[in-house]
């Protein structure tokens, strides 16, 4: 049978007098020893030395029931009168008066994480111990705490980290500081940009912690802003001008860059008198050659061997050069002009006293709604949403604008119906230097104008045409374009008619010289034809493969065609080059060109550098590249 033995030991702290107690609890404690096992119990002892016995408890928590009375009193069973239930390193049984929180601050990067940890403490500052933990944060969404305190940082910001136990509060501060970063790649994978054009940079940004941070602060630069500029904040790049440039890239202290090549890809564009002008894909208008009355527009009177944009963010989508000025229709309707200001009417009626300018010149006819112009020499021609046609500008006793009034105007005024008939509709106008013609929604072709060499095709020696008349009545047409006084004109059924002065052959029907007057029809050659170029005597046409055939002069080798020899020929002859193409105008002795490969090509003359391909050369025998392409 194994010995019990068994004692309880109890203490507290005196205050005031001897032999007084303070009502601070004492603690008790009771020892067992059973054979070779010894067991020790401690809890809080009844402060009042006669008061009513504490709760007992099995060994080592305290006994239940017992009381004490006086000095010892009586033990009750199952353990010792007074002594109280039992804690573990600490007052359990106190009230918690404060909470502590540790670290009291901290600061993070998103990502990264922080243990906080709390202790509760008495109104006597002793800890408490044993008591449940409740983490919360003031905003979760910068940085969240679970239940164990593990604090998570999410976003910059600052919170307010709070442990409540037993319904007190602690808090400390957690700020959440910008993420570093630690390297910047480039994420878009353009490098090549056409002028006008935009492209956004983008960028991956990697934090100290391996992060990509969202939204990163970046800053953009570019090394040549008459390259390429590029906004600080959004990485997007415009091309500005042919050349090379570096996007720099800077987050933080970390940095990295991107070359990239800006270069001219053109859609509409126009063989001038003297100059050449081209437009980019996004629509800005750029010339080169002579400046002479500002015919480049870009604010100057220097002429350029190679383009100079024109000093306008206006971005059109048709533009025409004639001799004496340019003119361009925006997107918006509008339509500006620069060079000379013939008869102080090409301008509108806002600039009849204006005689030129290098700077481009809003006309004031938006409210009309052109959807496409037609330039002649001195006049304009428009064609509004309902095939209505509109002329303003030079008007003689051979009546350009085809109102049957002599007399020019800068206010837009549309063109007279037929004699007998009603008012027409267009889906084509163009315009010779001082006729012109329009093809109606019918397909029905009527001209009017000056007819000295026959370029009205009226079939007659008139002088003119003061009012549209019809050119083949019966026959369906499709597409037409006009030199200074010759023309052609491609039916429905795909056959191709001229008219007008034969100098040097332009017409085509293998003659040379004289002057043709209605339409006849160009047999001498195998080639449908789809559209074409003129200049003062020659054309160059454009069949269903894109394949170039010329014929008329040869001055200036303005046929492309490098014969060895500047020798008329009265013949379409097919241009000896690999070249396919889909537009192309001419004007005066030099030519240009779009090829399928998306290049501007210019041949002929090159006085006063309007070829645009930047070299000194007189002229080019072969279609050559504009530069900066």
């Amino acid at each position: 049978m194994r010995n019990t033995i068994g004692f309880r030991v109890k203490w507290s702290r005196r205050v005031q007098s001897p032999g007084e107690w303070s009502s601070v609890p004492r603690l008790a404690c009771v020892l067992f020893a059973i054979g070779s096992l010894a067991l020790i119990g401690c809890g809080e002892d009844d402060p009042d030395p006669k008061g009513a016995g504490g709760s007992g408890g099995t060994i080592g928590q305290g006994g239940s029931g017992g009381t004490e009375t006086g000095d010892g009193g009586t033990d009750g069973s199952g353990g010792f009168g007074g002594i109280g239930a039992g804690g573990e390193g600490g007052e359990t049984g106190a009230e918690v008066k404060s909470v502590s929180v540790n670290p009291t601050s901290h600061n993070l990067v998103p990502f990264a994480t922080v243990r906080f940890d709390a202790q509760a403490f008495d109104d006597a500052g002793d800890v408490v111990m044993g008591r449940s933990i409740a983490w919360t944060s003031s905003f979760p969404e910068i940085a969240s705490i679970d239940g164990e305190g593990l604090a998570t940082a999410h976003k910059p910001g600052e919170v307010l980290v709070t442990a409540t136990i037993d319904g007190v509060s602690g808090t400390a501060t957690l700020v959440v500081g910008e993420r570093i970063p630690e390297t910047v790649e480039i994420r878009s994978d353009w490098t090549e940009l056409a002028v006008g054009n935009t492209a956004a940079v983008e960028v991956r940004v990697i934090d100290t912690m391996g992060e990509e941070i969202e939204d990163p602060v970046v800053a953009f630069s570019s090394s040549d802003s008459n390259v390429a500029t590029v906004d600080p904040d959004t990485g997007e790049v415009r091309g500005r001008g042919p050349g090379a440039a570096r996007i720099e890239v800077v987050a933080g202290t970390v940095s990295t860059g991107v070359d990239i090549d800006v270069f001219f890809r053109f859609g509409d564009f126009t063989a001038g008198y003297h100059q050449s002008c081209a437009l980019t894909l996004s629509g800005e208008a750029w010339c080169w050659g002579s400046n002479e009355d500002g015919f480049l527009g870009d604010g100057s009177t220097v002429d350029a061997a190679t383009p100079v944009r024109v000093a306008t963010d206006v971005e059109f989508m048709q533009i025409k050069g004639t001799e004496g000025q340019v003119c361009g229709l925006a997107k918006d309707r509008e339509v500006w002009c620069w060079g000379l200001n013939t008869l102080g009417s090409t301008f509108g009626p806002n600039h009849t006293e204006l005689e030129s300018s290098n700077v481009p010149v809003a006309v004031g006819v938006q409210s009309y709604g052109f959807e496409s112009l037609s330039f002649g020499n001195g006049f304009v021609c428009g064609l509004d949403g309902t095939g209505t046609a509109y002329c303003w500008g030079r008007n003689t006793t051979f009546h350009e604008l085809g109102n049957g009034d002599p007399n020019p105007t800068a206010t837009p005024t549309k063109v007279a119906a037929p004699e007998g008939g009603s008012e027409l509709r267009f889906r084509m106008l163009r315009t010779g230097e001082r006729h012109s013609c329009g093809i109606t929604l019918d397909g029905d072709l009527y001209c009017w104008g000056h007819n000295h060499r026959g370029e009205a095709g009226i079939g007659s020696t008139d002088e003119f045409a003061s009012i549209p008349t019809a050119i083949m009545p019966g026959t369906r047409f499709k597409a037409m374009e006009f030199g200074v006084q010759h023309g052609c004109a491609i039916t429905e059924a795909d056959a191709t008619y001229c008219w007008g002065a034969n100098r040097d052959g332009a017409i085509g029907l293998g003659t040379i010289g004289g002057e043709i007057r209605s339409p006849t029809e160009i047999t001498a050659t195998p080639a449908t034809f789809t559209s074409f170029g003129m200049g003062w005597s020659y054309t160059i046409g454009i069949d269903t493969t894109g394949q170039l055939w010329s014929w008329g002069t040869n001055e200036e080798w303005v046929l492309g065609r490098d014969t060895g020899e500047a020798l008329a020929s009265g013949t379409p002859t097919q241009v000896d080059t690999a070249l396919r193409f889909t537009k192309v105008d001419g004007n005066a002795d030099h030519a240009c060109g779009l090829a399928t490969d998306g290049i501007l090509y210019c041949w002929g003359a090159n006085g006063e550098d309007r070829l645009g391909t930047g070299t000194a050369d007189e002229r080019s025998m072969v279609p050559t590249p504009v530069v900066g392409q």
